[in-house]
């Protein structure tokens, strides 16, 4: 796991935070750092998608970066499961991807490219989460996005 010091050095203006190719090799330990209990989170997310995971359904992870949840889901789910990693960043997937290979992941899986902004193609899940994803997603576009999963009723569980 690459160290974060992409902020260690001043910089000259301001840009919007970017989930490229330096970030995604520094991913991992910026949220260990920076979010309290990130691993411990990431226990107990596990914890309740196993509850409601159904065999012969999907479980997603919407924001999954790189696919840290996964790997944690993969450990605890029953067989029969389809884990779908989606994130908007086609760097942090290819993280994703790298990290899932050096797992062995012996559920099925995908990785999609799909912004959480426009339309999200979700099918046959029991299990979606969103696990510190929903405050990259547009103010304008939340409500939309969360009422479509509460209204489906082949969701189980969303998770947030």
């Amino acid at each position: 796991m690459g160290k974060d010091k992409i902020f260690a050095t001043p910089h000259g203006t301001v840009a919007d935070f970017s989930f490229d190719a330096k970030t995604a090799a520094v991913f991992d330990d910026m949220l260990i750092r920076s979010v309290p209990f990130y691993l411990e989170v990431q226990r107990m997310v596990s914890e309740l998608a196993r509850d409601f995971a159904v065999p012969g359904t999907n479980v997603y992870d919407l924001g999954c970066s790189t696919g840290t949840t996964l790997i944690q889901l993969d450990q605890d789910l029953p067989e029969g499961v389809r884990l779908v990693g989606c994130d908007s960043s086609e760097e942090m997937l290819r993280k994703a991807g790298e990290k899932i290979e050096a797992h062995g992941m012996r559920h099925e899986y995908a990785l999609a490219c799909q912004d959480l902004n426009r339309e999200v193609e979700v099918e046959n899940a029991s299990v979606v989460i969103m696990n510190l994803t929903l405050q990259f997603v547009r103010p304008l576009n939340r409500d939309r996005l969360i009422r479509r999963f509460a209204a489906e009723p082949v969701f189980s569980q969303v998770l947030l």
